[in-house]
């Protein structure tokens, strides 16, 4: 059996499982630097989406404007 004194109270384990608010861990330049390279890829993204939709669009709605044009004589 155990004995109690050789036992660690709960509250000193309790102590490093809880992050201190004092002190703040900075993230490495390569994390920082992977999430704002993630950032601006998905900005590219969506804008290159948002063009190509566009694009989409006035294709679709050009189609109604069709107009005849007349035949160009090829005769010279």
């Amino acid at each position: 059996m155990l004995r109690e004194e050789n036992m660690i109270p709960i509250g000193d384990l309790k102590q490093f499982s809880e992050p201190n608010p004092a002190f703040r861990v900075l993230k490495p330049w390569w994390d920082v630097l992977a999430e704002y390279t993630n950032i601006i890829m998905a900005m590219l993204s969506l804008f290159t989406a948002s063009l190509q939709i566009s694009e989409i669009v006035k294709r679709l709605s050009a189609v109604n404007e069709l107009k005849c044009q007349p035949k160009e004589d090829l005769n010279l």
